[in-house]
């Protein structure tokens, strides 16, 4: 059965995530009456669950063929587990098709207010003229018909609204921003990052991240505890449910409909204009219809082409939007992570070069990694690299529960072993040395 929302509304939003979310809060904040229409179900503190531990789930997060029951496509991004599962799409319920020869994981697929800025990596960089003007730089490509000048109140407008903690740098091909106070770098990580600049004369910084460190706007500063793809009871990293949206709402100017899927835009033939949406209601299954002057598509980029290939009409048999047939082609979903990593405190070389150094690293390096170094500590004095003072440091800074296997006493212990042995050898061998000289003088 299908019915009409006949009440009219300025606009209709679809989509309540990054993009969707700003588009309600400033239209709404301006006075127009909007629609938005979400997917999935609403957010909300209570979902939330960075602090909960492991054993309170039912299969302590270590049960992946469950969640790959449902999710087999989703459960790839691995955001999507025991903690969030609910979050995301059922692969099973919403499946979709390619070609045999071009494979293609759908992942981050998320039903709940607030969309991907749920779980997203929060890293929040500007473009430059680098980015934006690329083609007149290498010859590639197109340029982009505005440059970094253009979009500069922009980029500050948001970023003093959301929240961005970075340093900055002064470099040309990554602006600097709004910035929070960064967060600290870890000892280790400012070892790097002098060194870089010292070696290589090139900058290692902070990951611009939308996690705020002072309170704003009723929003607590990070207290860096870590899973953040489960949620933010303080709402210090940027999610839209509960700032953009909640925002929106608050003006009394935006309807959320939740659980609302968009099939299609409905087109007036007499204007080749969109009048409203035709959505689906995922609890009933009903369909109903929704106008309003002007409609935003702001689904994630293959729900959005999904739509409009859907919204296909005898005047545009293609889809609408695809007066140059390219809808669907050349599309670039969120990028989920890039880069590299390495390990600092790798062989002896690096821990000598800490323990060198009077061990001021040595606390960082014990807390996150204690077997490792501990391991690491015992090939050192192997080979006679770490004087016995240093090796019962080590001990006292590594000895305090972090290690259930013992494997710092195992080394102090091996360590002290080896001394006794080489003070009984030298002993023996004296022995041996004055033995022989009394019976050279008898013999004499």
């Amino acid at each position: 059965m299908q019915s009409r929302i006949k009440s009219e509304f300025d606009a209709i939003v679809v989509g309540s995530g990054a993009s969707g979310g700003w588009a309600c809060k400033r239209l709404a904040e301006a006075g127009l009456k909007l629609a938005l229409l979400e997917a999935g179900q609403p957010q909300s503190d209570q979902n939330f669950s960075e602090h909960k531990p492991e054993f309170e789930l039912k299969y302590r997060n270590r049960a992946a063929e469950i969640v790959r029951k449902t999710r087999p496509v989703q459960s790839v991004f691995d955001v999507c587990n025991e903690y969030t599962q609910d979050w995301f799409a059922n692969d099973l319920e919403e499946p979709y098709t390619t070609p045999k020869d071009q494979p293609f994981l759908w992942m981050g697929r998320l039903r709940l207010t607030g969309g991907r800025t749920n779980v997203w990596g929060r890293v929040s960089l500007r473009f430059s003229d680098w980015d934006l003007k690329a083609a007149s730089h290498d010859g590639f490509g197109e340029d982009w018909p505005l440059n970094y000048k253009d979009l500069e109140p922009y980029y500050d407008l948001v970023e003093k609204y959301v929240g961005v903690t970075g340093m900055a740098e002064g470099l040309e091909h990554l602006p600097d921003g709004q910035f929070h106070p960064p967060m600290p770098l870890t000892c280790h990580e400012t070892l790097v990052r002098n060194r870089v600049k010292e070696k290589l004369g090139r900058t290692v910084t902070l990951a611009r991240s939308a996690n705020i460190t002072r309170p704003q706007n009723g929003r607590g500063a990070c207290h860096y505890c870590g899973p953040c793809a489960r949620g933010c009871v303080t709402h210090s990293y940027f999610n839209s449910a509960f700032t953009t949206v909640a925002d929106a709402i608050k003006t009394g100017n935006c309807s959320l409909i939740s659980n609302a899927m968009v099939h299609k835009i409905l087109m007036d033939e007499n204007t080749n204009r969109a009048r409203g949406v035709l959505y689906v209601d995922r609890n009933t299954k009903q369909t109903r219809e929704i106008y309003a002057r002007v409609v935003i598509l702001c689904a994630q980029t293959q729900e959005s082409t999904r739509i409009l290939f859907n919204s296909a009409t005898k005047e545009h048999p293609n889809g609408i939007a695809n007066t140059s047939g390219v809808l669907g082609h050349y599309l670039t979903a969120h990028v989920r992570s890039g880069g590299g990593d390495g390990e600092l405190h790798r062989g002896g070389e690096a821990v000598r070069d800490q323990l060198d150094h009077r061990r001021l690293e040595l606390v960082g390096v014990a807390e996150l990694e204690p077997h490792r170094v501990a391991d690491e500590a015992r090939e050192l004095q192997r080979d006679r690299v770490v004087e016995p003072e240093v090796l019962a440091q080590l001990r006292a800074l590594l000895g305090r529960g972090l290690d259930p296997d013992h494997h710092v006493d195992r080394v102090a212990d091996e360590a002290e072993q080896r001394e006794r042995d080489q003070r009984h050898r030298e002993h023996h061998h004296d022995g041996l040395q004055q033995a022989a000289n009394d019976e050279g003088e008898h013999q004499v």
